[in-house]
């Protein structure tokens, strides 16, 4: 596999559909938290943020903005990542790019 390339790609085994996941930060999910979390799947992770942010919002703990924006913004570094390791976990296979 070409390492400079920008994606990985995966095939799913028995639908033969084909998909790419970006190498390095997600944007999305940095901007869009766990509505971009839900629309990629990741019910879990999406579950927990959602959790996250009504127990802060509920509980009168005060956290300073930069701190949250900060999480959002390290979780869009592994977000790619992440994902590229569930979806192999449901057995996709990762495939050579020039498929």
């Amino acid at each position: 596999m070409d390492r400079n390339n920008k994606f990985d790609y995966l095939r799913h085994p028995q639908k033969g559909r084909v998909i790419k996941i970006k190498r390095g930060f997600s944007w999305t999910v940095a901007f869009f938290g766990p509505i971009a979390l839900a629309i990629r799947g990741e019910w879990l992770v999406c579950g927990i943020s959602i959790l996250i942010v009504l127990l802060l919002t509920f509980i009168p703990i005060y956290i300073p903005s930069a701190v949250a924006i900060g999480a959002w913004a390290g979780y869009g570094a592994v977000a790619n990542e992440q994902l590229l390791k569930q979806r192999l976990k449901q057995g996709w296979e990762l495939i050579d790019e020039s498929f």
